[in-house]
């Protein structure tokens, strides 16, 4: 049956779908074709089958037994989604750890910059205070600076100079 020409006429011959020219032809065809009669013959005694067997009502119980085996492969599924997202949520823990403490240094850029001299350093050699960030500029403090050092230089301060 494999090579022969007339095998895909053999499912539209038994379901009565051929043109009368192809029947006829056919029909001389499977007269002397071993191959292709036996095949309809199987085909005949299995529609014969199928139109005997009667369709039953399924069982309560066995439809409770499809549902729960629905239900298994869903919850299945998605525990094995919760799993992977798990498994990926810890190695992205175990990495940032590893990142965040390799040993080195910290890497804050603002903790690696050390201060080259003490605050009463730079006011002394520069005559400049170091306001801190966000706070407000009023120049008292630069006022009271200068004071200072000319005090300390041995002038007398601007409140008794006058």
């Amino acid at each position: 049956m494999a090579d022969c020409a007339y095998k895909s006429s053999l499912g539209p011959y038994h379901d009565g779908e051929l043109d009368p020219e192809r029947l006829r032809e056919f029909e001389r065809h499977l007269s002397g074709c071993d191959e292709c009669s036996t095949e309809l013959r199987q085909a005949r005694e299995l529609s014969k089958l199928l139109i005997a067997a009667r369709p039953q009502d399924i069982e309560p119980h066995e439809l409770a037994g499809i549902h729960d085996a629905i239900e298994e492969v869903a919850n299945r599924s998605i525990f094995r989604f919760a799993m992977g997202l798990s498994a990926i949520a810890a190695s992205i823990l175990i990495v940032s750890a590893a990142w965040l403490y390799d040993g080195t240094p910290a890497r804050n850029p603002i903790s690696r910059i050390q201060p080259s001299e003490e605050a009463w350093e730079r006011l002394a050699s520069t005559g400049q205070i170091e306001v801190p960030t966000g706070a407000r500029e009023t120049g008292v403090a630069q006022q009271k600076a200068i004071e200072w050092m000319a005090v300390s230089l041995g002038d007398s301060p601007a409140h008794e100079r006058r």
